[in-house]
């Protein structure tokens, strides 16, 4: 019934002139890569966390805003094929701190700011326990760990306003 009132509408639109534009699907994949840094820095709680058993890391190159996702090698992780680590990215620049808190920000708060994009890594072996690097400057990011069905991710989101 939705589709139907959807294309309804849409015909009706297109009857009396107007142009529709529907929302593309995000393009993460472009924002997925940055230059990467020479030094990583650990970034210690609340942005780094036990999510699904195992301590991930959100890491910071600092010099350029580059940022990833890892799952230290001798942390409790036991490796399941199919483990999906993510880093999400705040689609808008944002500053360091959340403005009405001063604190860094929180997960409702980037989706009233407008949401975000992902870049994920499939584990396929105990060797590939990092994301690739994005470019996190300005923008807020966060630390995900998926296995099988459960998705769990850091509440807080840093903010790399150094470059």
């Amino acid at each position: 019934m939705p589709s139907r009132t959807l294309r309804t509408a849409a015909a009706a639109a297109l009857t009396a002139g107007l142009i529709l534009t529907f929302p593309q699907p995000a393009q993460a994949a472009k924002r997925c890569v940055s230059q990467s840094g020479s030094v990583w820095y650990d970034l210690a709680s609340p942005y780094s966390g036990s999510l699904n058993g195992a301590w991930v890391t959100l890491q910071t190159a600092r010099s350029n805003g580059a940022a990833r996702a890892i799952v230290h090698p001798g942390s409790s992780y036991r490796f399941r094929s199919g483990d999906i680590l993510s880093i999400d990215r705040s689609i808008r620049e944002l500053p360091k701190y959340d403005p009405q808190t001063g604190k860094p920000w929180k997960t409702h708060r980037i989706e009233q700011m407008g949401g975000w994009d992902y870049c994920e890594s499939t584990l396929h072996s105990t060797d590939s326990i990092r994301t690739g690097p994005i470019d996190g400057l300005r923008h807020a990011t966060r630390v995900c760990l998926r296995r099988g069905t459960s998705l769990q991710c850091t509440n807080d989101w840093y903010v790399d306003t150094n470059g």
